[in-house]
Parts: structure tokens; C-alpha cells; sequence
């Protein structure tokens, strides 16, 4: 799977993860090489995760699969 720009996630509130843009100010113990990740969904005109809004998402890419149980 490879990051497509937001502009092409689907905003039916579906859940994705969602790539948001490195910020100097940021507390960087929450980020990985200076981007954030969350599982998202559109709604009400923003990303949002666990009702929080997101800022600045630049990208985006569909879920994994979940684990298979034996």
C-alpha cells in the first residue's frame, strides 16, 4: 500500500489512516519521524479520531486487513 494525497480519501466515514504533516511544535514522544498517525474517519467537514479533530492531514491509506485467528 502506498500514501495517496487526502485529497482522494473517501469521505463517507469510513475508517482510514491518516498521515499528518510534521509540526516543530509538536510533542515529538507521540510522533513517528515527525508525522502523526490516526485511524480516521470525514465527518461534519474534518478528519477526525475518537471525536477529535484532526489538523493538517496531508495523506492517507485504507486499513490492513485484521489479524486472522487460528
Amino acid at each position: 500500500m502506498e500514501w495517496k494525497s487526502i485529497d482522494t480519501a473517501p469521505k463517507d466515514g469510513s475508517c482510514v489512516l491518516v498521515a499528518v504533516k510534521p509540526n516543530p511544535h509538536a510533542n515529538r514522544s507521540k510522533t513517528y519521524d515527525g508525522w502523526s498517525y490516526y485511524v480516521a474517519y470525514f465527518k461534519n467537514e474534518t478528519w477526525k479520531y475518537s471525536g477529535k479533530s484532526i489538523l493538517l492531514a496531508s495523506h492517507w491509506m485504507p486499513l490492513p486487513p485484521p489479524p486472522v485467528e487460528a
